[in-house]
């Protein structure tokens, strides 16, 4: 008999999803309520009828896993209640390896004096082999250790089943020269041995060898429910446990099966999610199963959908978080869970640098404490970061700049240079406009001058002192400790679904010292990597109340019995699966014996077998496919091709009470497409429509806000490419989060160019400098320049740009500076000027701060102005009401008595040159008179300057006069700004795109007409 805590035990483990009590209708919004009046229970999922005889006798039951334990018992408890039984005994139904640990304890208890071992679980016989891999010298250097452990674990429990070791004759028949895999194993079990470890295998052939020399261990009747098929070992277990073997076999109960052909997976699920929706509406009593074969990779969409059809509104921010009112059986790895994420980022800040990508997540999780006083400082803290331009940050960097923000902030209030603030701006707007000064409020709550919470996370991650090599069980209890004294998990109380992960990591925590004896004294770095891998193995499956809508995998449906049932992602190419042999076992061998997975005919049978009692388990049955996917047309599987093709309307939704020649009778209600909830995007549309706002016209720019602006050249092509942009950028300060490459950026390798360009020009100031340089002097030059220019650079790079990065850095930059010397020696004599010089100017009432790259004196004593330019421009740029790159136009006509030219200095490896306009001769080549290029511009000089200056003080006097129309001078406009979030131009125009699609005039067939 069971004890009755074990019984229990079936109920609460997070594989399993059953509750006895019943499901209450759940206080949503829109939400679908999937259960029952309070005093009764959901019917269950198993026909206990075919079962109630053997477990009157006390006959063993055993099932292939927890799920279906659980379901039998709860069928039978429904059973005894309806029976008006109060208590009963209860029934020997049991899992097959929840039985064979069961007896193997009992196996142990029954010889105290002969210790066989201690049994590994599948995590440490996993990191076993991890520790086997690793240690093996001649393994290839590209071999990922993990995944080939993985392998090597799953090849010798396949092994082992099928009673085959590395050195039986079968096997060495077909061994390769190189097999890797006999040199792990000898490895592998030479530890195990020594460590007195046991693996499963071994197990269960101790217990064999018992039943077999005590037969009165051995049970008169065995009861086997939904088995497809046994490896060897365990056909070898049950025989010697038994000599009667019943496998029990559920009536058919299918009354209609057919075929749906949909256009992809998405469209599966949510016709599949609308028709499950249906039935429940239709038939409150229905048990419904949606089958899903690839269900561990669709597992969030699948409940995405479900949600959305199920209970709309859920993922609104004034919902509670909670787990779905539907069933699903495979749950998210523990690691996915924002809480347990977060735990390990802030221990894992204590050994690595975190990565620029995952600071937001970091910064703005709830569960770093001090989120919502910090809400806006952390804002400012991120852009502090990102400015930096580094890819990751140092526990001490974060610290150092988390202490500086805070100190400044406690001292002054930050505001940024052309800031406008919320209250000048904002009070200027009138009612209905865009730029409500309540709309730009970030927050409610009184915000805290800095990040004091977080600096303090920073400081006590940092003051925590650790040994330098412990045992996984000591680093579980000063991690615990560590996050304890970081108040984790922050400030508000966790919801349901968040205090069940947070219990099931801190099991995690107290289990981590079974690995004490595997690994020995391990670093801190090694136990938060070997925890981080066990938090992505456990699995985690909020508990919740049992639902007539499962979402299940292929083999966790086999057995159950529903109303219902819904098999999708049937199509040819992956029903059955094609076959999978593992890599580490010779094939031929694989397939000699049958063994997972090896041919497809095995693969074949499975599918088949399972299909078969799909279809029988429950009353209507429909198959669906994609017929699509990737761009590949796909079929019905062979195995459900013979069913009728259904249309969304001959979809049934009731138990068929008769079926005539003439197909479904006029009884049967079917599926409605008319009902089908509109999508999630369209159901916010309804609810929420959106409101068009004119943002034309801003405030204009007040006396005291001009005083506060601060711009350039930069100020004016942000007007013309798009005046709303400019508003944006520098009015309300609205940029883009700057991110980090890979290495330098293009940003950095443009400033490096103008600083050793700089510093090239100081040192030889005339072309005549230039011209006397022997080659040998020049290599010299550039040599010197490229050192110099590359020191701040590399200060500030990451650890892992080293010396050869450098070198590699410093060949590009003087290969780039030597073509561009040998342009610069085929001009007429000049001297530079001035390099890098400002000029402070003003147009249209709009206060400008200029900087010039570089200026030339020629001989004549005219001007020529050099703007370098690591990409592509041209002078076309210069052309039209709204010049793209006018900082030369405007440089120009700030200073057009002496200017005689204006050019692009284009220097990359693509293109070395001068592109360029100039008042007649040419100074240079590729600066040309406007005459002599194809461009949009007065020929003469005088003239030019004067339409550059009308079309560049027209900018700035709409800068001035507050006109910010959402309108892109072209569609490359947007390509760098960052912006599109902001001005909604793209949804704008598919909005505008459709409603002009729903306004369309007739079809040219239909009107005879050609629309230009």
């Amino acid at each position: 008999m069971i004890p009755y805590s074990n019984f229990l035990s079936l109920f609460q483990t997070p594989q399993t999803e059953l509750s006895l009590r019943a499901l209450t209708p759940k206080n949503r919004s829109g939400t679908l309520a999937l259960g029952h009046h309070k005093d009764a229970l959901l019917k269950t999922l198993f026909d206990i009828q075919p079962l109630l005889p053997a477990i009157a006798s006390g006959r063993l039951v055993l099932t292939p896993n927890r799920r279906l334990s659980a379901k039998v018992l709860a069928a039978y408890a429904e059973h005894q209640s309806l029976q008006n039984e109060k208590a009963w005994h209860t029934p020997r139904v049991m899992p097959l390896e929840g039985w064979i640990q069961q007896q193997w304890l009992e196996y142990q208890d029954r010889r105290p004096a002969e210790p066989l071992g201690i049994l590994m679980d599948n995590r440490q016989e996993l990191l076993l082999w991890e520790q086997v891999v690793l240690s093996d010298r001649e393994a290839s250097p590209l071999l990922k250790p993990s995944g080939a452990a993985a392998q090597a674990q799953s090849a010798y429990k396949t092994l082992t089943r099928w009673q085959q070791t590395v050195s039986s004759e079968a096997y060495l028949e077909h061994q390769s020269p190189n097999d890797i895999f006999s040199r792990w194993c000898a490895t592998f079990e030479s530890i195990r041995d020594k460590d007195s470890r046991l693996v499963a295998a071994q197990v269960i052939e101790y217990l064999i060898e018992e039943l077999n020399d005590n037969p009165s261990l051995k049970e008169p009747e065995i009861h086997l429910v939904a088995f497809q098929e046994q490896p060897p070992l365990y056909e070898k277990l049950l025989e010697s446990l038994s000599d009667t073997i019943v496998r029990v076999q559920q009536p058919s109960r299918n009354r209609f099966s057919g075929l749906v052909q949909r256009s992809g997976v998405d469209d599966e699920l949510q016709l599949a999610a609308q028709w499950a929706r249906q039935v429940v509406t239709h038939s409150p009593d229905a048990t419904i199963g949606i089958v899903v074969p690839d269900l561990s990779i669709q597992r969030a969409k699948a409940e995405r959908i479900f949600r959305e059809v199920f209970e709309q509104g859920y993922d609104q921010p004034e919902i509670p978080a909670d787990a779905p009112t539907f069933n699903m059986s495979i749950g998210i790895p523990l690691l996915q869970a924002p809480v347990i994420t977060s735990a390990l980022k802030l221990l894992m800040m204590k050994t690595t640098p975190i990565r620029l990508t995952e600071l937001p997540a970091f910064l703005y999780s709830a569960f770093i404490p001090g989120l919502n006083q910090e809400l806006e400082s952390r804002v400012e803290f991120e852009y502090l970061l990102r400015s930096r331009a580094k890819p990751e940050f140092s526990l001490a960097e974060l610290s150092e700049y988390c202490g500086t923000l805070t100190n400044q902030n406690r001292t002054q209030e930050v505001e940024r240079p052309g800031t406008t603030s919320t209250q000048e701006v904002g009070g200027q707007f009138s009612q209905g406009s865009l730029f409500q000064a309540d709309e730009m409020l970030m927050s409610d709550n009184q915000p805290t001058a800095g990040c004091p919470a977080l600096l303090k996370v920073f400081n006590v991650l940092q003051q925590q002192r650790y040994p330098d090599r412990e045992r996984p069980g000591y680093w579980s209890q000063w991690l615990h400790g560590l996050l304890l004294s970081l108040g984790w998990p922050g400030d508000r109380t966790p919801n349901s679904l968040e205090y069940q992960q947070i219990e099931q990591w801190y099991e995690l925590l107290s289990s981590f010292s079974r690995f004490d004896e595997l690994t020995g004294k391990i670093s801190l770095a090694e136990a938060l990597k070997l925890l981080s891998k066990e938090t992505q193995a456990s699995i985690f499956q909020p508990k919740t109340t049992d639902s007539p809508v499962q979402i299940l995998g292929p083999l966790e449906a086999a057995g159950l019995d529903f109303t219902h049932l819904w098999l999708m992602g049937l199509s040819d190419d992956c029903w059955p699966a094609p076959p999978s042999p593992n890599p580490l076992l010779p094939v031929t061998f694989q397939r000699q014996r049958k063994m997972p997975h090896a041919t497809p005919e095995r693969e074949l049978e499975f599918a088949a077998q399972l299909t078969q009692n799909y279809l029988e388990s429950a009353e209507i049955v429909i198959f669906s496919y994609p017929d699509m996917r990737d761009d590949q047309q796909l079929r019905p599987s062979a195995l459900i091709s013979h069913h009728s093709l259904l249309s969304v309307d001959q979809i049934p939704l009731k138990t068929l009470s008769r079926v005539d020649s003439q197909g479904l009778s006029d009884s049967v209600i079917c599926f409605d497409h008319q009902q089908q909830l509109p999508a999630i995007a369209q159901q916010q549309l309804n609810t929420s429509p959106l409101e068009l706002v004119d943002t034309g016209t801003a405030p204009a720019v007040s006396e005291r806000e001009r005083e506060g602006i601060r711009g350039g050249s930069a100020l004016l092509k942000n007007q013309a490419l798009c005046p709303f942009s400019a508003f944006a950028i520098n009015r309300l300060n609205a940029r883009p989060l700057e991110s980090a490459a890979a290495g330098l950026s293009a940003a950095d390798r443009g400033n490096m160019l103008h600083n050793a360009l700089e510093i090239l020009w100081r040192e030889l100031k005339t072309s005549a400098a230039l011209a006397h340089k022997t080659e040998q002097q020049l290599t010299r030059l550039i040599d010197q320049t490229c050192a110099k220019t590359l020191i701040p650079f590399k200060a500030k790079s990451p650890r892992w740009m080293g010396a050869r990065f450098w070198s590699i850095e410093q060949r590009r930059l003087s290969s780039l500076l030597h073509n561009w010397l040998n342009v610069e020696k085929q001009r007429t004599d000049f001297k530079v000027i001035a390099i890098e010089q400002t000029l402070k100017s003003e147009l249209g009432g709009l206060p400008l701060t200029l900087r010039i790259d570089r200026i030339d004196q020629l001989s004549d004593g005219s001007i020529v102005l050099i703007d370098y330019k690591t990409g592509e421009s041209k002078p076309r740029n210069w052309c039209g009401e709204r010049p793209k790159e006018p900082q030369l136009p405007l440089y120009a006509v700030s200073s057009r008595k002496q200017t005689s030219a204006v050019s692009f200095a284009q220097i990359n490896v693509k293109a070395t040159e001068f592109r360029g306009i100039s008042s007649g001769e040419k100074p240079a080549p590729g600066i040309l008179p406007a005459s002599q290029q194809r461009l949009e511009l007065p020929e003469d000089w005088p003239q030019l300057l004067d339409h550059w200056h009308s079309v560049l003080e027209a900018l700035a006097l709409d800068f001035m006069q507050g006109k910010t129309p959402v309108d892109p001078v072209d569609n490359s406009a947007y390509n760098y700004t960052g912006l599109e979030s902001l001005n909604r131009y793209f949804e704008f125009e598919q909005l505008s795109e459709s409603k002009a699609d729903q306004t369309a005039p007739a079809s040219p067939e239909q009107t005879g007409s050609r629309h230009e």
